[in-house]
C-alpha cells in the first residue's frame, strides 16, 4: 500500500468516524425532535384544554355579571319600593298624629259642652225649681185669699 492509499484509508476511516458522529448526533437530534414533537403535541392539548376552561370560565363569568346585573336592578327596585313605603309610613304616621289631635279636641270640646250643658241644666233646674215654688207660694197665698173671701 502506497502512502496515497494510507491517506486515502486514514481519510475514510475519518470520514466513516464523522459519518458515525452525525448519525449518532442525527438520531440523537430525531429523538430529541421526537420529544420535542411529542411535548409540542401535549402542550398543544394542554393548551386546547385550558383555551376551553378559558371559554367556559369566560361564560361563567358572563353569567355571574348577569345574574349580579338582576340582582343590581332588582335591589335598586326593592330600594326604591322600601323609600316609597317609608315615605308612605311616615304620611300615614302624620295623618295620624293629625287625626288623634283633632280627635283630642273634639273630646275636649264635647266635654266643655257637656259641663257647660249640665250646668246650664242644673242652673235651669234652680230656676225652675225657684219658679215653681214662687207659683206655689202665689198659689198659696191666693188660696188663703179665696179662701178669706169664701168665709167672709
Amino acid at each position: 500500500m502506497t502512502i496515497a492509499n494510507l491517506k486515502i484509508r486514514v481519510l475514510f476511516e475519518k470520514l466513516k468516524v464523522v459519518i458515525n458522529n452525525n448519525s449518532a448526533q442525527l438520531e440523537l437530534l430525531s429523538k430529541d425532535n421526537q420529544k420535542i414533537h411529542s411535548e409540542l403535541n401535549e402542550t398543544r392539548s394542554k393548551t386546547i384544554t385550558e383555551s376551553s376552561n378559558f371559554k367556559n370560565f369566560q361564560k361563567k363569568i358572563l353569567e355571574l355579571e348577569d345574574t349580579l346585573r338582576a340582582t343590581r336592578q332588582e335591589l335598586t327596585e326593592r330600594t326604591a319600593e322600601t323609600h316609597d313605603h317609608s315615605n308612605i309610613i311616615r304620611q300615614t304616621k302624620s295623618e295620624m298624629q293629625a287625626i288623634l289631635k283633632i280627635q283630642t279636641e273634639i273630646n275636649k270640646k264635647m266635654e266643655e259642652t257637656s259641663m257647660k250643658l249640665f250646668e246650664r241644666v242644673d242652673s235651669s233646674k234652680a230656676l225652675n225649681e225657684h219658679k215653681f215654688s214662687e207659683v206655689n207660694r202665689a198659689i198659696a197665698q191666693f188660696r188663703q185669699e179665696v179662701q178669706v173671701i169664701l168665709f167672709l
